[in-house]
């Protein structure tokens, strides 16, 4: 399974290194969609600020829109931002700007109340000392429509928790169809392997404790009997990017409230971690990033997916709108 744009850009933000791409500003004055252009064909300094659009597929329509924001002299990411983003298409030395948006920051370790490193025993029985993201890792996510494909950019106008004012404008692509499954799409009717099918759970489940209430239906199963479901794409013993521990964390934390409710489906990204093999499902899927999860209502249908780190509100909300 190769790695994607967020793939590479969550794993630069796990080990705190400069992302790639943005420029700053030190001005309140939002820029003119010509000179926000200028700069996105410009290329981009190494001091200031700079930023990266953390989505490995974007298409018309809405969009949930990730951004990274990293303070380029330290290298570490800028965490309770204020931000308010700025879209415009791009053609050539010219851009049109077609909406704005105001982003929150989205840290899933934080949520997910867990500590930046955890033991990890595998398959082989060694133990390795794993790490998740920092509470203060994380993304600015808006949601953002857009009316065409083509080349676009972004404007983010941003001030920080003690006040330093900034700005980072950062190139995109919105492609004319998405890859993966889509909202709105029938879920494909996946038969991934449940906890009936093992010896042993960690052979299905690489997280320090697996669950089993994770593990009791596949995705076709939850289909058939009409249940609403939340199927969690996730690998916490063999992430790249050090999203995967707190996401499955966030999974966990939603069954009390929705596991009598809704299937909740743990699948592990890879069917052979070692030789990077991916499971058979993620390749049904045609996913290349990770983590990734999707909501689907009681007929199988996508209502929410969600790709790198995400909120415990925003899943909450989707599963609401699923099982109310």
């Amino acid at each position: 399974m190769p790695r994607t744009r967020l793939s590479l850009f969550l794993i630069a933000l796990g080990v705190v290194i400069a992302a790639c791409g943005g420029s700053s500003s030190e001005t309140k004055n939002a820029a003119s969609p010509s000179a926000v252009a200028a700069a996105i064909q410009a290329g981009q300094p190494k001091t200031g600020f700079g930023g990266v659009v953390a989505a490995s597929e974007l298409v018309p329509g809405e969009n949930r829109f990730l951004l990274g924001i990293v303070d380029n002299a330290s290298g570490q990411p800028v965490p309770d931002a204020t931000v308010r983003l700025r879209f415009f298409t791009v053609q050539g030395s010219q851009g049109t700007l077609k909406s704005e948006a105001d982003a929150a920051f989205v840290s899933t370790a934080r949520d997910a109340g867990i500590p930046p490193l955890v033991e990890h025993k595998h398959l082989d029985g060694s133990v390795h000392p794993h790490s998740n993201a920092e509470a203060d890792v994380g993304v600015y996510m808006a949601r953002a429509s857009f009316d065409q494909p083509g080349n676009w950019g972004v404007e983010a106008a941003f001030r920080t928790k003690e006040g330093t004012e900034g700005k980072v404008t950062v190139p995109f692509t919105v492609v004319p169809k998405p890859t993966t499954p889509a909202v709105g799409q029938p879920a494909p009717r996946t038969k991934n392997p449940t906890a009936k099918d093992v010896k042993d759970l960690t052979q299905i489940d690489s997280a320090v404790e697996p669950v089993a209430a994770l593990h009791q239906v596949s995705v076709a199963d939850a289909i058939a009997q009409g249940k609403p479901a939340l199927v969690a794409f996730v690998t916490p013993g063999y992430c790249s990017t050090r999203f995967c521990g707190p996401t499955y964390e966030l999974v966990k934390k939603l069954l009390p409230t929705y596991g009598d409710k809704a299937a909740l489906i743990h699948i592990e990204v890879w069917k052979d971690p070692i030789n990077k093999v991916p499971a058979d499902a993620v390749t049904e899927w045609n996913l290349k990033s990770e983590p990734f999860l999707f909501v689907l209502d009681k007929n199988g249908v996508i209502t929410d997916k969600f790709e790198g780190p995400v909120s415990l509100a925003e899943l909450d909300a989707a599963m609401k709108k699923v099982t109310s």
